[in-house]
């Protein structure tokens, strides 16, 4: 929800007009735009990746996107996969960054044919391998049309002391979308796992 707000206030800013103090359009080094910068962090928007982000002098890498579908018995099922590389951290700034939760990583998903407009995807499960983060997002329902055209946004959130910077990638997606039983057969059974805790845990409750 507040990174809805942030989204509404942005395009508000670029309607109405404000103080250029707070709201600023400029070009990054590495091709990103700001599209927003206050006292409370810096929102940028890149059309490409990977995204370099520094953190205490070292980059924090936001490789890829991917969105993949499973055809169900009468639609389909949608998720994602984002995947952020923290090789070049200390192993101490990746416990802080873990224990202080200073890195998120959200997904927006618009898509018009199966009424789907600015929907924050469920985060499902993340693995990790040589520090390398696969976080795999999903959709709860199952959706009458295919999930080509979509409108896929990926928001990178680091937090720095009381600031947070937002780095966002959007992208839209081709008509040729990857199958399920692409993703890979570790993330596969991490997919599958992560479902049968939560039929244990809504089990348990009863």
């Amino acid at each position: 929800m507040k990174k809805m707000l942030l989204i509404i206030c942005i395009f508000v800013f670029i309607l109405i007009g404000c103080d250029t103090n707070s709201y600023t359009v400029e070009k990054t080094d590495d091709g990103g735009t700001i599209v927003y910068s206050s006292d409370y962090g810096t929102t940028y928007s890149y059309d490409e990746l990977p995204i370099n982000i520094e953190y205490n002098g070292n980059d924090i890498k936001c490789l890829y996107t991917e969105i993949y579908q499973e055809k169900a018995e009468h639609g389909y099922d949608i998720y994602v996969v984002a995947s952020i590389d923290l090789s070049e951290l200390s192993e101490d700034d990746i416990y802080w960054i873990g224990k202080d939760e200073e890195l998120r990583i959200s997904v927006l998903l618009t898509n018009k044919e199966n009424d789907v407009e600015g929907v924050s995807m469920n985060e499902l499960c993340m693995l990790e391998n040589n520090n390398v983060r696969r976080i795999v997002f999903y959709l709860n329902d199952t959706y009458r049309y295919t999930f080509a055209n979509s409108c896929l946004s990926t928001f990178t959130d680091i937090k720095k002391g009381k600031q947070t910077d937002t780095f966002i990638y959007k992208t839209i997606v081709s008509d040729n979308i990857k199958s399920t039983s692409e993703i890979g057969k570790d993330l596969l059974e991490e997919i599958s796992a992560a479902f049968q805790r939560q039929i244990e845990n809504l089990q348990n409750l009863y």
